[in-house]
């Protein structure tokens, strides 16, 4: 039994505009079904019992047709494509690398913070509430004054009065 079975019998095919529309056009899925059906009665006219065993050689030999449109076999254009999605993965971490810095902070780290221009004196990192959010307070008596993102923050010398 196949795990997954890909239709066209979604009931947004139903409707008449894409009846009238797919019937002004030849259907890759149509065409496709009568390969297969033909093609499983020429590989099983022996032995009509077992044409469920040999299914995965005849799925290759289909994946591997070359197409008329475009010189090429599906089974190219998936590889084709993971390897279009590797390179868009590296150039994605390498753009996003370029930007993002990491973490320079640790607990107990004296931090000026840009989103508070009230806060004259630097605070100190109490504890990470995330990865890039921190927990300040005041470095005299440790009161929570508030939270910050790391972006927003640089480091600074204590300047306890």
């Amino acid at each position: 039994m196949p795990s997954v079975i890909a239709s066209d019998n979604d009931p947004q095919f139903r409707s008449k505009v894409v009846k009238t529309w797919v019937s002004l056009m030849p259907s890759n899925a149509g065409r496709l079904k009568r390969n297969l059906r033909l093609a499983l009665i020429a590989f099983h006219a022996d032995s009509q019992d077992r044409w469920n065993q040999d299914l995965e050689w005849l799925k290759m030999e289909f994946n591997d047709v070359c197409h008329e449109g475009s010189k090429t076999s599906p089974f190219k254009h998936i590889k084709r494509a993971c390897e279009n999605l590797k390179l868009s993965r590296g150039k994605s971490k390498r753009k996003y690398d370029k930007y993002h810095t990491q973490n320079p902070f640790k607990v107990g780290d004296f931090v000026l913070c840009q989103a508070h221009t009230l806060w004259k004196d630097p605070l100190k990192i109490q504890r990470f509430l995330a990865p890039v959010m921190v927990a300040l307070c005041y470095p005299v008596n440790g009161k929570f004054v508030g939270r910050a993102h790391i972006s927003q923050s640089k480091k600074s010398s204590p300047n306890l009065k």
